[in-house]
């Protein structure tokens, strides 16, 4: 037999337990009502030891921690959340706490950077991972507002835009009017709806953003590609034009003082072949774009060259 006396203060201390976390949990949440995000902090570290183990616990620690906005606060955020997953997977309310944290830490442009291996480290993995557990919720309690209303966000994160309204739209329909905070609620739902407006603005202006940069960098490039190409012709041609002074000059010189004029023209049409030869050769090492186009008129000078070369010589 068990004794009565014993059996009733355990269950008497068990209750005593429940009913102290149910004051913590309600003493944190108003405070994130009413803004004071850290006075709910320090509530919940106040009374960690005594209540770590709580599968809720973890739950409303990483619903008030992740809205303090700071990459250590958003790592906390999502261990407590996978410390309640650990034992109680199955549990709506964990499962909505998830997706709960993982979409206010990717609504604030965060994701997680700590040492815990079993959680996702990129936003598309913790995306995956936010909607897979609020379709578990949706499972257990399909129309329950708060779980649509985090589905709807998570859409809008997820770029669909017209579905996020369609989901919000569905959870303001299934909110309670008889409730006292229906007023504040509905508020609260109507902003997150007028939002998805701004978002989309944004993605929209991110998109075009993204375009004209893409645009800025094609022209960019093309007008490297012109400017090397103009650049090669301007020195194509300096080489040119000072071989050709080159050959005027020394052809005067020869013409002076060969007396034969077969001969002169001869030493003429190597060195214009020379000079063809050697300008065609110096187009090779030149950078060019379009090389194939740029290769076969340099070899056709270079033919040229060759053929006023062996007829100088052959003369």
């Amino acid at each position: 037999m068990f004794d009565t006396d014993l059996t009733e203060d355990i269950a008497e201390e068990f209750e005593l337990e429940r009913y102290r976390f149910s004051l913590v949990y309600v003493l944190s949440k108003v405070h994130v009502e009413l803004g004071e995000v850290g006075n709910a902090v320090e509530i919940l570290n106040d009374y960690r030891d005594e209540f770590q183990d709580y599968p809720l616990y973890g739950v409303l620690r990483g619903e008030v921690v992740v809205q303090q906005g700071t990459q250590e606060d958003i790592d906390d955020a999502f261990e407590s959340i996978w410390k309640a997953r650990q034992d109680h997977l199955d549990w709506g309310e964990v499962q909505k706490g998830t997706a709960g944290v993982i979409t206010d830490a990717l609504e604030q442009d965060f994701e997680y950077q700590g040492y815990n291996s079993e959680i996702p480290a990129d936003s598309d993995s913790l995306l995956q991972k936010a909607k897979e557990s609020i379709g578990k919720a949706l499972n257990k309690i399909p129309d329950h507002p708060e779980f649509l209303l985090i589905e709807g966000r998570i859409q809008v994160l997820d770029s669909r835009f017209d579905e996020g309204r369609k989901t919000i739209r569905r959870a303001i329909k299934h909110l309670n009017p008889n409730r006292p905070t229906y007023d504040r609620v509905l508020t609260q739902y109507r902003i997150q709806l007028s939002n998805i407006d701004i978002q989309e603005q944004e993605h929209s202006l991110r998109d075009e953003t993204t375009q004209a940069v893409e645009q800025l960098e094609e022209i960019r490039e093309d007008y490297k590609q012109t400017s090397q190409r103009f650049q090669t012709q301007i020195l194509q041609f300096l080489g040119f034009f000072t071989g050709l002074i080159g050959i005027v000059i020394i052809s005067a010189q020869v013409a002076i003082s060969l007396e034969s004029t077969a001969a002169a023209i001869r030493v003429i049409l190597v060195l214009i072949g020379g000079l063809l030869f050697a300008f065609g050769g110096f187009g090779f090492l030149l950078p060019t774009n379009g090389r194939a186009d740029i290769d076969s008129r340099i070899f056709g000078v270079i033919v040229s060259g060759g053929i006023l070369i062996a007829v100088g010589v052959v003369l």
